[in-house]
């Protein structure tokens, strides 16, 4: 039979429902996904989980929970994974009616652009140095990259079908 939501539960029982609940979607989610979510969720129950779920809030998230998880993971990336597990874990408790807001909505933190760090000169022509000096495979490898300045990805992906050697036209295409 139906039973009424309970607006006391806490952190810690509200976990115990939510693992099993994302251990029974094994059709939606994969095993690495569900495993980040319980590891995510354990984590959180473990400090914070004598706190009702309701007593949870934006300013909570912003200035305790958000900076333990820095001063814990020291990575940003995954501090952001955390938090977007969280956020998850809390969309489902407003979806069963537990809370009424998600506290971690619009929490999750942008991650800043890194520029990209270009070899120098002189960088490049130690590598090249050390590949030509090579017999295997890696010599052709580095010196079509350099060439092409195509990724190791694209050149992995790279197939007979994308290279045009025409001398009047000559061209590879990066899928």
């Amino acid at each position: 039979l139906f039973q009424k939501p309970n607006h006391n539960k806490t952190l810690k029982e509200f976990t115990k429902e939510y693992i099993r609940y994302v251990k029974s979607r094994t059709a939606r989610y994969s095993e690495r996904t569900i495993e980040t979510y319980c590891y995510s969720a354990n984590m959180f129950a473990e400090i914070w989980g004598e706190i009702r779920l309701k007593d949870f809030t934006p300013y909570m998230v912003e200035f305790e929970i958000r900076p333990h998880l820095e001063d814990r993971f020291g990575s940003m990336a995954t501090v952001k994974h955390h938090m977007i597990n969280l956020r998850s874990m809390f969309s489902l408790a407003v979806k069963w009616e537990l809370i009424d807001k998600n506290p971690f909505s619009g929490m999750i933190p942008i991650l800043a652009k890194k520029q990209p760090v270009y070899f120098k000169e002189e960088e490049i022509r130690a590598i090249a140095d050390y590949f030509n000096s090579r017999t295997d495979w890696t010599r052709t490898y580095f010196q079509l990259m350099l060439d092409t300045r195509m990724r190791k990805g694209e050149l992995f992906r790279l197939t007979w079908s994308a290279v045009n050697l025409q001398p009047d036209e000559p061209f590879v295409r990066v899928y």
